[in-house]
């Protein structure tokens, strides 16, 4: 882990791609101190293109959870959708997904970032130790992964798109990605006259396109019976 103390900021960078996103470490340690009520510490767990995963503890060591900062790749969507499927699936299923304390999907938040302060699961990665772990116990842990995505499979939903948070309620929303159909180089292409709305996010109630709204050399991506397509 690497310790943010002293640190006042973290960017995301693309690679050289588009102009890199920074954000307030010193913000975000003190909207973790207000959740907790108390002085704490965040420390880097890990990070992704598009993501930062910080360790939350006490001053006696404690670890009390993580706080999970994303780009804004997707904005505002992603992270409630995040939310919502995780708080979904912990009152559908039996599957131990973590508790969501807090989060903000507003950007303009005063750490400059969309984040959500979770539980931290106990446990270590399995990469981590796969190589030594002996057969049963690999065996183990393929049929509980198994279990678990058998009991997501098992849910189903009038329409298909993503889940969101609605009056206390869980809904399906427009998907969060962009248009989940494209031309087969991946390039997304939209008849002349139309913009990449909410319209081609869903949420779908058939798993069928009309052809006026279908860009010419496109792959439809939907499937029947209709499944709720989340991130999770």
């Amino acid at each position: 882990m690497t310790a943010t103390s002293d640190v006042t900021s973290s960017t995301f960078s693309y690679d050289g791609e588009g102009v890199a996103d920074t954000f307030s470490l010193t913000e975000l340690r003190g909207v973790v101190n207000s959740h907790f009520n108390a002085k704490c510490t965040i420390e880097k767990l890990a990070q992704g293109g598009y993501h930062k995963v910080y360790n939350i503890s006490k001053d006696d060591g404690t670890s009390v959870g993580i706080v999970h900062v994303a780009a804004p790749a997707f904005p505002r969507d992603k992270l409630e959708s995040e939310v919502a499927t995780l708080k979904y699936l912990a009152t559908h299923t039996n599957i131990p997904v973590p508790r969501v304390f807090a989060w903000d999907s507003d950007a303009a938040n005063p750490v400059g970032v969309e984040y959500m302060i979770m539980e931290k699961l106990p446990g270590i990665s399995a990469s981590n130790v796969w190589d030594n772990l002996p057969i049963k116990v690999k065996e183990r842990v393929v049929f509980e992964v198994a279990e678990h995505l058998m009991a997501m499979f098992a849910l189903r939903f009038e329409t298909a798109g993503s889940l969101y948070i609605s009056s206390e309620e869980i809904v399906v929303g427009p998907i969060v990605s962009g248009p989940f159909y494209r031309a087969l180089d991946g390039v997304r292409r939209l008849p002349p006259g139309f913009s990449p709305d909410a319209t081609y996010r869903g949420p779908f109630s058939t798993t069928t396109v009309s052809p006026e709204l279908r860009p010419r050399g496109a792959a439809i991506y939907l499937s029947a019976p209709l499944y709720c397509t989340t991130r999770i």
